[in-house]
C-alpha cells in the first residue's frame, strides 16, 4: 500500500485526544443543563404559585394553603421533569454520537494496523518469491529441489493472505518449470533434473486430492503445454480447473492418471504418445470434456480401462493411431465419444467395452493399416461409421454382441486389402446398417455372405479360412 494512504489515518494518540475532548464537552453540557433545569424549576414554581393564588408577580401576595402549595410544587416538578427528559434524550443522543465517532476511529485504527501488517506481509512474501524463483534457476539440483518446496509453501501463504491471484502465479511457475526444454536421455536429466521434475509433479498432485481442503489446488489452472514427460503420477487427481497438456510429449516411463476425475476441461490436444505407458484406469469424466483432438499415438501403450463417462465428452477427433498399442476397456454411458476423421494406420487399438447409451462416432475415419479389435456388448446408444474408409489393416467385430445399439456404416467405402470383419459374432439380434445388400459382401468385408447369420440362425457363419 502507498505510504500516503497510511499517513492520512489518525494515530492512536489523536484518537485518545479526541475522545477526552468529547468527554469534557459532554460533562460541560451536563452541568449547564442541570443549572438551567434548577433555574427553570424555581421560575416555574413561582409562576404556578402566582397562577394558583390569582396574584401577579409585582403584587407579591401568595395566599396558598399547604394543599395548594403541594399541587403547585407537583406541577412544577412535572414540568421540570419533562425538561429533564429532554435533556436525558439529548445526552443519550450525544453519547450515541460519541460512541459512533469512537467506533469510526477504532475502525480506522484497525484498518491502519491491517494495512501495516498487509504491507509487511506482502513485502515478505514478495521477497520469498524472488528467493524461491532464484533457487529454481540455480545450477545445482539440490538447490532447485529446495526451490520447488519453497514455491509450494509460498503458494499456500498467498492463499492465507487472501490473494488467490498470487497463489495461481506460484503454481504457474512450477508448471512453467515442467514446460522447459528437457531431454530425458541427457546428462543433466541423469544428474538430478529428473528428480526435480518429479518433485514438482508430486507436489502438484498432492494438492489435487481433496477439493474440499483449504489447501486444494483442484480449481486452479495447470498449464503443461509442450512439456516432455518421462514419467508422472497424477493418481487420484481431481482436475476441476483448466488443465492443458497441449502438444505434450509422453516419451517414456509410466504416466499414471488412474482414478482421476475430470470435470473442468482437460485437453491433450496435439499431444504425442511416443513411448510411455499411459494409464487412465478407473478415471471419470463428469463434466465438460477430455480432448485428444489431433493427438498422435505412435509408440508405447495407452490403457483406458474402467473409465466412467456420465457427462461431458471424450474427443479423439482427427487423432492418429500410428504405432501405439491402445486399449479401451471402458463403460461408455450417457455421453459422446468421438473418433471422427481419425486415422488408424499402424499399431493395435482394442475396444473391450459395454455401450448402453450415448454415441460413439467414427465419422469419416480412415482405416489404412492398424488392427482394430472391437469386442463389445452393444445394448443401447449409437455407433456410427458414416463415410468411414477401409483400405488396409483390419477392423474386427469378432465376439461382439449386436443386441440393441444402432450401428450404422452408412456411406462407408473400402478397397482390398482392407478388411471389415463380422466373423464369430456373439449375437446379431440388432444387425448393423450397411450400404450393401443381401448376398455377397464387398471384397473388403468378411464373411463373404451377408448377413453373416443368414443360414445358421442365432450363430453367424464361420467364413472360409483366409
Amino acid at each position: 500500500m502507498p505510504n500516503a494512504d497510511i499517513e492520512q489515518v489518525p494515530d492512536e494518540s489523536g484518537s485518545r485526544e479526541n475522545g477526552s475532548g468529547t468527554n469534557r464537552s459532554i460533562f460541560s453540557a451536563l452541568v449547564l443543563w442541570s443549572g438551567i433545569g434548577i433555574a427553570l424549576g424555581v421560575i416555574v414554581e413561582i409562576l404556578f404559585a402566582q397562577m394558583a393564588s390569582g396574584t401577579w408577580l409585582w403584587e407579591w401576595r401568595l395566599n396558598l394553603d399547604s394543599a395548594r402549595w403541594y399541587d403547585v410544587t407537583r406541577s412544577a416538578i412535572a414540568t421540570v421533569g419533562l425538561f429533564g427528559l429532554g435533556g436525558a434524550a439529548l445526552l443519550a443522543y450525544r453519547r450515541q454520537q460519541t460512541a459512533e465517532e469512537q467506533h469510526v476511529l477504532d475502525r480506522e485504527k484497525q484498518s491502519l494496523e491491517l494495512r501495516k501488517h498487509y504491507a509487511a506481509d506482502t513485502t515478505e512474501l514478495r521477497s520469498r518469491y524472488a528467493n524461491a524463483s532464484a533457487q529454481l534457476g540455480h545450477d545445482k539440483p539440490a538447490v532447485r529441489l529446495a526451490g520447488v518446496y519453497a514455491m509450494s509453501a509460498l503458494a499456500e501463504d498467498w492463499r492465507k493472505a487472501g490473494v488467490p491471484a498470487q497463489q495461481q502465479v506460484c503454481v504457474d511457475v512450477l508448471c512453467a518449470y515442467i514446460r522447459m526444454a528437457y531431454n530425458p536421455k541427457s546428462k543433466k536429466a541423469r544428474s538430478g533434473e529428473r528428480e526435480v521434475r518429479f518433485a514438482i509433479i508430486d507436489v502438484v498432485n498432492a494438492h489435487l486430492q481433496e477439493p474440499a481442503s483449504q489447501e486444494s489446488w483442484c480449481r486452479l489452472d495447470l498449464d503443461f503445454s509442450g512439456a516432455t514427460f518421462d514419467g508422472a503420477d497424477f493418481r487420484g487427481a481431481k482436475f476441476m480447473g483448466r488443465v492443458s497438456f497441449v502438444q505434450a510429449d509422453f516419451t517414456s516411463g509410466d504416466i499414471i492418471f488412474n482414478d482421476t476425475k475430470f470435470s473442468g476441461g482437460t485437453t491433450f490436444k496435439a499431444a504425442t504418445f511416443s513411448g510411455a505407458n499411459v494409464t487412465f484406469s478407473g478415471s471419470e469424466i463428469s463434466a465438460n470434456s477430455v480432448n485428444f483432438e489431433h493427438a498422435s499415438f505412435s509408440g508405447g501403450h495407452v490403457l483406458v480401462e474402467g473409465m466412467l463417462l456420465t457427462a461431458g465428452s471424450l474427443n479423439f477427433r482427427e487423432a492418429k493411431f500410428c504405432g501405439s498399442r491402445v486399449y479401451f476397456g471402458s463403460i461408455f454411458c450417457g455421453t459422446q465419444v468421438s473418433f471422427e476423421w481419425g486415422e488408424f494406420s499402424a499399431g493395435v487399438v482394442r475396444f473391450d467395452m459395454m455401450v448402453t447409451d450415448g454415441k460413439i462416432s467414427f465419422y469419416c475415419a480412415r482405416f489404412t493399416g492398424a488392427r482394430v479389435d472391437i469386442n463389445a456388448e452393444l445394448s443401447g446408444g449409437q455407433i456410427v461409421f458414416h463415410r468411414a474408409k477401409f483400405s488396409g489393416g483390419e477392423v474386427n467385430f469378432g465376439g461382439t454382441g449386436f443386441q440393441g445399439t444402432d450401428v450404422s456404416f452408412k456411406d462407408c467405402s473400402g478397397a482390398a486389402p482392407g478388411i471389415l470383419s463380422f466373423e464369430y459374432l456373439r449375437s446379431l439380434a440388432h444387425p448393423p446398417v450397411v450400404p450393401w445388400g443381401r448376398g455377397a459382401s464387398p471384397s473388403w468385408v468378411y464373411p463373404k455372405f451377408w448377413p453373416p447369420n443368414e443360414e445358421s440362425g442365432d450363430r453367424p457363419r464361420q467364413a472360409p479360412v483366409r
